[in-house]
């Protein structure tokens, strides 16, 4: 009669680290294509973010992995795992605050670098575990409080399906910054209390990692679920134009004011007329984008009812919509078609249409009147450098 093997705590925390390496490793070659796959039409930041986000997998698997001999207790290899540990976890997160970085914004790269490499040189010539252990408290606190300020953030960016499709990974962030606080769980208990420190280690490790892996398969959906495009639209939208039924249009907003100045001084330069120069009659152009719009629709789908809702011209997107009952038509010049700027701009498309609707039906379009549309369009767009002054002179 054969003997029955009895899985042990051991053999269950090396299934469970593989199954969390598998996954990180996973999502490390996924970013890894994708930066591979460089699009001239993407932002070279958005690359950036594809390539650190990689790294950021790729060195937190590792991690799982080196610290094997430690969390199995292998006493000659413990100290040299733990080393190699948390330099794995210090780049890896690192890179995780460097990606959220770029996506808000958040400039200070100096004061990055020295905090790196500052790190780095910590956990190079740290000699005993006690203070690995507060170093990872500490990182770990920071890298904590740096993901709820990005869910702050990225709250208020975004709204509707883009925010529901980010929790999953809201959730998977929180629960892998505290990753390492709960590991060492036990140690810092039995640091601070001796009489804290008598739980069964590779119970809680177990526990641990299969939060982890939980983390992760929220991560995963996530990401395959929306792009950090859809955070970072402020940077894709240009131009807005609101138009009526008519071809008129009765507001124009430039969302890059500084850009149009230095094309018209440009245009002046070389004597080139253009839709950046002085002589750009928005007018017109309203009149040729609603065309435009209208032909394409036919030439496309002649039975369909829809509105053709997104036009490629040289890099640059049409975003169109109409409001509810046909009155304006709202057209957004974007580097990127957005899902959350759809939604932004169905949702201008419709205030605009309830505050003005008596002027609409009459069809006045007398340009004065239409004034307070910036108002609607810097709380929707969330405009940080007002720009209510702005109106198109007739």
């Amino acid at each position: 009669m054969q003997d029955i093997r009895i899985f042990t705590a051991e053999d269950i925390y090396l299934v469970l680290t593989t199954v969390l390496g598998t996954l990180l490793f996973q999502m490390a070659v996924f970013f890894f294509i994708k930066w591979r796959r460089y699009d001239k039409k993407l932002r070279l930041q958005d690359q950036v973010i594809n390539l650190s986000m990689s790294i950021f997998f790729l060195f937190w698997g590792l991690a799982n992995f080196v610290a094997l001999p430690f969390d199995l207790g292998e006493v000659e290899a413990r100290l040299g795992a733990l080393k190699m540990d948390l330099l794995f976890f210090v780049i890896g997160t690192f890179a995780l605050i460097y990606t959220l970085m770029k996506i808000l914004e958040i400039k200070h790269k100096k004061i990055y670098l020295g905090v790196l490499l500052s790190s780095i040189l910590i956990v190079l010539l740290s000699q005993t575990a006690d203070n690995y252990l507060w170093y990872y408290v500490i990182l770990s606190s920071v890298l904590f409080v740096f993901i709820i300020y990005f869910i702050r953030k990225a709250h208020i960016l975004t709204h509707g399906e883009i925010l529901k499709n980010l929790i999953p990974i809201f959730i998977g962030l929180l629960i892998f910054s505290t990753s390492y606080i709960r590991k060492n769980l036990n140690l810092l208990a039995g640091s601070v209390i001796p009489a804290l420190g008598e739980f069964d280690d590779l119970l809680l490790l177990n526990l641990d990692k299969m939060v982890d892996i939980f983390g992760m398969l929220l991560i995963s959906l996530g990401f395959y679920l929306v792009e950090f495009a859809e955070l970072k639209w402020k940077q894709a939208i240009k131009h807005l134009m609101v138009i009526n039924k008519g071809g008129i249009c009765l507001y124009y907003y430039p969302f890059v004011e500084i850009e149009e100045k230095e094309a018209r001084v440009k245009g002046k330069k070389t004597g080139k007329g253009g839709v950046d120069s002085e002589d750009f009659d928005r007018q017109l152009a309203a009149g040729a984008i609603m065309g435009v719009q209208s032909i394409l629709g036919e030439v496309i789908d002649k039975k369909s009812e829809e509105q053709l809702e997104v036009v490629d011209y040289k890099g640059k997107k049409l975003l169109f919509t109409s409001s509810p009952e046909n009155y304006i038509n709202v057209v957004l010049i974007s580097e990127q078609d957005l899902l959350i700027l759809h939604e932004k701009i169905e949702k201008l498309a419709k205030q605009i249409e309830t505050y003005f609707k008596d002027y609409l039906e009459k069809n006045i379009t007398k340009i004065d009147l239409y004034k307070p549309i910036s108002y609607l369009i810097e709380e929707i767009f969330h405009v940080d450098n007002l720009k209510r002054d702005i109106i198109l002179k007739p």
